[in-house]
Parts: C-alpha cells; structure tokens; sequence
C-alpha cells in the first residue's frame, strides 16, 4: 500500500530520480526503504508468486546463498559490496521458534548470537559462567511496545467503564519488575518513549482493584450470587484472552492478567495461538481481548493502524491494520493533519493530541516497551551498539583466527 500514493517515477541519470506523488504525506519516502528491486527478475510478473523470492537479490554485505524452509538460511560475504566486503564469510540465521530449544543451542556452542527473554537472562544468562563466555548488550528497541487491544465492534468493550476497570485491575509496575526482569520501560500511549511523538506528560493509569469494581458496578456489574465472578441481567462478565504462541513473556502475561482480572471479577478464558489460527481471528476481528506487540520505526505514521478507513471487512475484501474497529472523528482528523504537515513541531503537537485521546478514552491497554537483550559470544568481535541496535556496522564484525571455529571460504 505504501506505493498507491506514487504517480511517477522519472530516471533522471545513473544517479538521481524524480518521483512525484498523488498527495503530500510525510510517509511518502518511506516507499523508498522497501530493496531495490532486480528490473531483470521482476520486471512484467507477479510478485507474489515469482519463484525468484525464494532466492533473493538484494544490495547490502552479505548476498543469499541457500536455505532449508522453517530450519536456516544461509548468507555469504559480497565482494562487491560499496562499503566494503566483510571480514565475516559466512552467517547462517537459524529459525528456532521455541526460545529454550534456541537458548540451549546458544549455550552448547551450535548458536553464537541471540535475544534473550529477560526470564532467560536473570535465571540463566546472568550467571558468572555465562558471562565469561558472552557479551551482553542491552538497549532500547527502538519502535517496541507490548499493548491489549479491545475489540470495540463487540457491545461489552464499547462501554468506557469496562475497558477502564480492565486497565486499572492490572498491575503494570509488578509486569515490568517480575515478568520483564526491570527490562522494560512503563508506556502510557500507542508509542514507545523514544518515539519523538510520545508526550511524556501523560500520567498512567493508576493500579487500582478497587476503582476498578467501582467502575464496574457504576456500569451494573455486581456479583449478585457471590460466586466471584460479577454478573447483570443474569449474564456473566467473561471475557477471553487471545496471544500468539512462541513467546515465554507472552506465556507468563497471559497468566498474570487472567488473575488480574479475575480478581476485579471478570470470568477469564485464555488461547495461546498459532499465528496461522490467530491472524483470521484478527482480520475477521472474533477476539475479544488480545495481547501483541509492535515495532515500528523512526518516523511512525499511526494512520494505518488508527484510521476509522483502516478498518478491515475481509467480506467485502477490504483489509486494513485497525483491528481494534477503533472509530473517532477528531483522531481522524487529527492523523489525516500530521500525515499531511511539513512542520516537524506540528506533527509533534498533533500525536501528542491523539496520544492523550486514546488514553483517556482507550481502545488499549498499554503495557510497556521492552529492552532488547542480546547475548554474543565473546570471540565475535568489533561490534559497536548505538541507537541503530548492532548489526549496522556488521561489516566490520571479526573473529580472532585462533578463536574461529570453521574453515575460511
């Protein structure tokens, strides 16, 4: 979709191009991080399904030597890189879904580098045996936050109450401090804090289980056969909890506001899923509560995710990223402005407005945004960590010759 707003596109001469869009965005350059493409592969077939994907050509260090499905794929070094060939021949990223099978790689010697979980990290990683083996580096994600979405078609999440007594029976702080290990920085909005559209004065929502019953009664919830779990009209108030599989942190969140909730009342179910069986529950929006996380980059545009026309209705083939069917006239307003402004300071002003918005009136519960933890075995050397992560310099990574352990290419 990021490319619909181009119009033309002109080869100037072997170095410059002049394209021109539709309408001004500010996101309109992002159409330019996507790799540049092989004219000779791709030119006149479908993207989709052209075998080449399987075997792509790309621009950067390393260049695509083979690869086995669902197991590892293989780079090699590219002699002809503009910055310079790297010292590394060869880097093989492994695919290892579950996090302990792939941290018991780690430790055995078969792995040299990965994100740890701050689970793995307090009980395992940080002990003096490990610590003599791996560099640690540990640093925000830049674009990362951890968020609840409400699905708002359904009639229960509408009511403002329910979503705020949800929000309030949870104890971030005791997530961040026992699940996330300290690793992990308490968000107020739909942003990361080192998002430059974070308004740092927004104040949290306090942890509250007793504001959270009021709230919940003011909306005629009360346990009126004292079974725990609040009730109105002869109905329970149950709710069930949706998260993808694959995660330790996610595991252990489900968890915790399963008994969070349940304490406030609420009957709670809970489906850690396959990506492949929870995505048509997201595009289909069947969930009621769901847990995820997100990443974005430098210069966020929150339209497609927020946007009332960002809505997906895969009936009428129609697919957007607001999953939540979250609907406000003044957001709308409010992101069509900041997609469209040149003033930087604007911009700021205008995602400071929405942040405040979708916190007071909240389609989400937002949790935290977590640091990344990475283990490196300490014969890989010159790496330099910057705000950038580590692997923007990989072209100067080395391993000492009497510390490498395979045959040079």
């Amino acid at each position: 979709r990021m490319m619909e707003n181009m119009e033309t596109v002109e080869i100037v001469d072997d170095f410059n191009v002049r394209t021109v869009f539709r309408t001004r965005q500010v996101s309109n350059l992002s159409c330019f991080l996507v790799g540049i493409l092989p004219e000779h592969v791709f030119r006149g077939k479908a993207w989709n399904n052209e075998s080449a994907n399987a075997h792509p050509i790309g621009t950067g260090p390393f260049r695509f030597k083979s690869r086995i499905v669902k197991e590892e794929i293989v780079l090699e070094a590219f002699p002809g890189y503009f910055g310079g060939r790297p010292f590394i021949d060869k880097y093989v990223v492994k695919i290892i879904p579950d996090s302990s099978v792939a941290f018991n790689e780690l430790k055995s010697g078969l792995v040299d580098m990965m994100d740890l979980n701050p689970d793995q990290f307090s009980k395992q990683g940080s002990t003096e045996a490990f610590m003599d083996r791996f560099n640690i580096y540990t640093y925000p994600r830049i674009g990362d936050y951890s968020f609840i979405s409400f699905n708002m078609k359904k009639e229960l999440f509408q009511d403002r109450n329910i979503r705020i007594a949800m929000n309030m029976a949870i104890d971030r702080q005791k997530i961040i401090d026992d699940i996330m290990n300290g690793y992990a920085q308490l968000i107020t909005g739909p942003f990361p804090p080192t998002f430059w559209g974070y308004d740092g004065s927004v104040e949290p929502v306090p942890f509250s289980p007793e504001g959270a019953r009021k709230a919940l009664e003011q909306s005629g919830w009360i346990d009126s056969d004292s079974d725990g779990i609040l009730d109105r009209d002869g109905k329970r108030l149950a709710v069930t909890i949706s998260a993808p599989h694959g995660s330790k942190v996610r595991e252990l969140l489900v968890a915790f506001l399963k008994r969070s909730w349940e304490t406030a009342g609420i009957a709670v179910s809970t489906e850690v899923l396959e990506w492949h069986s929870l995505i048509p529950k997201i595009n289909e929006m069947t969930y009621d509560v769901l847990l995820l996380g997100f990443i974005h980059g430098f210069d966020h545009d929150p339209f497609g995710m927020w946007h009332s026309s960002m809505i997906p209705d895969p009936a009428n083939n129609k697919y957007g990223f607001n999953h939540m069917g979250f609907v406000d006239e003044e957001v709308d307003r409010i992101l069509e402005a900041a997609r469209q402004t040149l003033s930087f300071e604007q911009r700021r002003e205008y995602y400071h407005r929405f942040h405040r918005i979708v916190h007071d009136n909240p389609p989400q519960i937002y949790l935290y945004s977590e640091e990344r933890i990475v283990a490196v075995h300490k014969r890989v050397r010159g790496i330099m960590p910057s705000a950038a992560g580590l692997d923007y310099n990989i072209t100067n990574w080395y391993v000492p010759e009497n510390d490498q352990k395979y045959p040079r290419q």
